[in-house]
Order: C-alpha cells, then structure tokens, then sequence
C-alpha cells in the first residue's frame, strides 16, 4: 500500500452525504445548510490534497513538482484517469469553496448547495479511482 490514503476521504464524504440527506429533510434548517457547505470545504480540501499528492508522486517529474499549480495538478490527475471531469469542473468546484470560505453570503450559499450533488460524483469517482490506483480501496 502506497503512504497516500484516501481513507479519510472517504470518511468526509460520508460526512457530506449525511449532512445532505439532512438538510434534504428537513430544508428550513439552516444548520443543516451551513453544515453542507462546511463539509464541502473540507471535503474539497481533502480531495485537492490527495490529487496533489498523488501527482507528485507518479506523474510529474522533480522541476515539475515545485512549480505544480491548480490547472496542471487537475489537468494531469484527469490525464491519469482518476478525474471524471477535467479543469473546467474543477475550477468551479475550487472557487466555490474559496468563496465560502472568505465571505458568507445567501447567494453563494445556495449556489454552493446546488453544486454539491455534482461535486459528491465526482469526488466518489476521484476516492474510487484512487483507492484502485493506491491500492487503498
């Protein structure tokens, strides 16, 4: 087994889809609200680092490594096949989190909570593949 784990990935997205199925039943309560949008960001993060992780550590050679930015880590995860959609879904799912994260805003919460279902797809595809690549499944 490789040092990367994606256990606690996998426990974030648990986390998430309780907090959905949450605030699916019960939508008035904002607690559930903001606690997908938190779960969210966490989540995200711990995507973000295991794919960078993983980057550097099959696909990118040395002087790669300490330049390796957003787009190429995306760009380059969806090349190895452990993305099901490549930087432009990306991107929107990384600004949604800096945008939740730095402000709270009515707005943007909802739109974040309208991402999440999209989101939860494929970061179970990155937590799948990656358990497969790692063999940590």
């Amino acid at each position: 087994m490789s040092e990367i784990s994606v256990s606690q990935l996998g426990k974030a997205i648990e986390r998430l889809e309780e907090s959905l199925a949450a605030y699916r039943a019960e939508p008035e309560q904002l607690m559930y609200r903001d606690s997908v949008i938190k779960r969210f960001e966490f989540t995200f993060e711990l995507a973000q680092s295991l794919l960078r992780k993983f980057v550097v550590a099959f696909s990118v050679n040395a002087k790669e490594r300490e330049q390796l930015t957003f787009p190429t880590m995306i760009r380059t995860a969806s090349q190895d096949g452990v993305l099901r959609n490549g930087y432009d879904v990306w991107i929107k799912f990384r600004e949604a989190r800096n945008r939740t994260s730095h402000a709270y805003n009515e707005d943007q919460a909802v739109a974040v909570l309208d991402m999440v279902p999209q989101f939860l797809e494929e970061v179970k595809f990155v937590y799948k593949r990656l358990g497969e690549e790692l063999g940590d499944d």
